[in-house]
């Protein structure tokens, strides 16, 4: 602690003393008991700069405005005030390099974040894209056992998948799915175990999905959305145009109610307003599916508007955690 006795101008004699990151300037009140009166009190965050001369001390602060206090010691105290500034610009200097490390490392651990955030995106969107893929290629060997078998067709679409699950269990290593049976099946041309493990590995697929033990560990972008259990009713939305595609080639008579059920999901969605769903756009193409010689391209389309969702960017969900984050 170092002080002095000075007088302060606009106020009159007192006493100026800096201790730790406070500068206060106090005055001596009453004959008998003796009471302190505090009459300026900063810290070293409220002051924006000082300049000294022999007799003088000049302190800029800011709270609201720019205001400077001046200190002025007579001849028998110029050495303390001195003194007190010469501590009190060191310290300034000091705390200021410190805020500005400070600043510097808050900026570099949110860029961290921001990385580690657009990195966590892009996997949940790649993550989902590769799982419409599997959905799309598994129904596709449904569809070509439809009628007249095209088994090159789904020998094809179940090589394409356990390529495609490859990279989808690179990205979620929890996500795994085994396509042994379901190859034997097909290359053997057998058709009622083909369709069976074609359903089995869909089902999979989605209780994997949809299991709470995918949501991210990592305590930094754990709070992030989207994340995979946000997904569900996509992925569920997902899964069920596939099935009224199927329904409308095997002449199904639930696609009513299974288009109905579509529609019920996204409107829970577009609620929850986690996604931004197109909802007004996909009521209208919904209610063309079963117009005639439409029903493909509308339900490509409606699939399309749900991907959408997923790349879009959501900046918001970013900047809610980096404000949430400690540093």
């Amino acid at each position: 602690m170092i002080s002095c006795r000075c007088v302060m101008r606009g106020f009159g004699k007192g006493v100026l003393e800096f201790s730790g990151e406070i500068l206060t300037f106090y005055a001596i009140k009453g004959l008998i008991r003796k009471k302190r009166i505090t009459v300026k009190r900063l810290s070293l965050s409220e002051i924006i700069d000082v300049k000294s001369s022999a007799s003088e001390l000049v302190v800029f602060w800011k709270r609201q405005d720019i205001v400077e206090d001046v200190f002025i010691a007579d001849e028998g105290q110029r050495k303390d005030l001195n003194r007190l500034s010469a501590a009190l610009g060191k310290a300034l200097r000091e705390y200021k390099w410190r805020e500005r490390e400070k600043a510097e490392m808050e900026e570099r651990r949110r860029e961290e974040i921001r990385k580690k955030i657009e990195s966590y995106r892009e996997r949940i969107a790649q993550t989902f894209a590769n799982v419409t893929k599997i959905i799309d290629l598994l129904f596709e060997v449904l569809k070509s056992l439809e009628s007249r078998t095209k088994w090159n067709i789904a020998e094809e679409c179940v090589e394409r998948s356990m390529s495609i699950a490859k990279a989808l269990q690179r990205n979620v290593p929890a996500l795994s799915l085994d396509f042994t049976k379901l190859s034997l099946a097909v290359r053997g041309r057998y058709r009622k175990e083909t369709i069976d493990e074609s359903y089995n590995i869909l089902s999979h697929l989605y209780n994997q999905l949809v299991n709470t033990s995918l949501i991210e560990r990592d305590e930094e972008i754990r709070d992030l959305h989207l994340n995979l259990p946000d997904l569900k009713d996509l992925i569920t939305a997902y899964y069920i145009l596939n099935d009224i595609l199927l329904g409308l080639i095997v002449e199904d008579e639930d696609v009513q109610r299974e288009i109905d059920y579509f529609l019920e999901l996204v409107q829970k969605i577009e609620v929850d307003r986690r996604l931004n769903l197109e909802i007004g756009e996909i009521r209208e193409l919904a209610n063309k599916i079963l117009v005639r010689n439409e029903k493909e391209n509308v339900i490509a389309n409606l699939k399309n508007l749900l991907l959408a969702t997923i790349s879009q960017d959501s900046n918001s969900s970013m900047i809610d955690l980096l404000e949430g984050a400690s540093f």
